[in-house]
């Protein structure tokens, strides 16, 4: 990615941005609604019915993306519960799903399933994902980052940051390790970036904010949450930031 003087962040709305791309994320509301429920939900105190709650466009918008550059391999920071890698996964195009979290694949967590508390690992999860799709899949572990760098340096086209939003030494540890593993054209999607600097909760809008101001990228924050699901609730001025190395519209 180049080193010219820093372009302007463009802002779209999900539907809008949708709408640019030419995304209809009813087609897969289906298989991305399966996925939510055993990996999107929290605990809640009296469990309901499932329904797609607040932030769950989050898994549309990034399959959205891979499918917008023709993405064969995808990166993720950040596994969680997977409900990012398993979504990527059913596009056509993708061979390659590597997710690394800090956490051990085998590892029980408190969790939820359909609102619902449970204690399960991400293997256990794995397990109950029905879509063949899901051996596109390699589970990583921190502690795996050098096999990483070795055996997949400039491998992906998309590299997805969702890991720690707190502290600026890994976050900026975490855009070093990704930028090893992209290609020339590859781009990166950072998660919860925050546009008022007065408003920040997280540290990632200043970390992005410096990697932004250091080169030639095309970069566009797309304000998601609430924007499909909970609509009363629609949140402005945060969001992804794409980040890339050639415009995407």
């Amino acid at each position: 990615m180049g080193n010219s003087p820093q372009k302007t962040t463009q802002v779209y709305e999900l539907e809008e941005f949708f709408r640019f791309i030419n995304y209809d994320f009813e087609k897969d509301l289906e298989n991305i609604r399966e996925i939510c429920k055993l990996t999107k939900t929290r605990p809640k105190d009296s469990p309901t019915k499932f329904f797609m709650d607040y932030g769950s466009e989050q898994p549309f918008l990034i399959k959205a993306l891979a499918n917008k550059i023709n993405a064969k391999s995808f990166f993720e920071i950040g596994t969680g519960r997977g409900t990012g890698s398993y979504s990527v996964s059913l596009e056509n195009n993708i061979k390659l799903v590597a997710t690394l979290d800090r956490i051990p694949h085998f590892f029980k967590q408190d969790t939820a399933i359909e609102f619902k508390p449970i204690k399960i690992s991400q293997r256990s999860l794995h397990k109950l994902i029905t879509f063949k799709e899901k051996y596109k899949i390699k589970f990583f572990h921190n502690i795996q980052k050098p096999y990483l760098r070795t055996f997949y340096k400039n491998k992906f086209d998309i590299a997805f940051i969702d890991g720690n939003h707190t502290d600026e030494n890994i976050i900026k540890n975490d855009i070093k390790l990704s930028l090893t593993l992209l290609n020339k054209d590859g781009i990166i999607i950072f998660d919860d970036y925050e546009s008022k600097s007065s408003d920040r909760k997280f540290a990632v809008g200043a970390v992005v904010d410096e990697y932004l101001s250091k080169g030639k990228f095309y970069s566009y924050l797309i304000e998601f949450r609430g924007h499909l699901f909970n609509k009363e609730k629609k949140e402005k001025n945060s969001g992804v930031m794409v980040v890339s190395p050639y415009e995407l519209i």
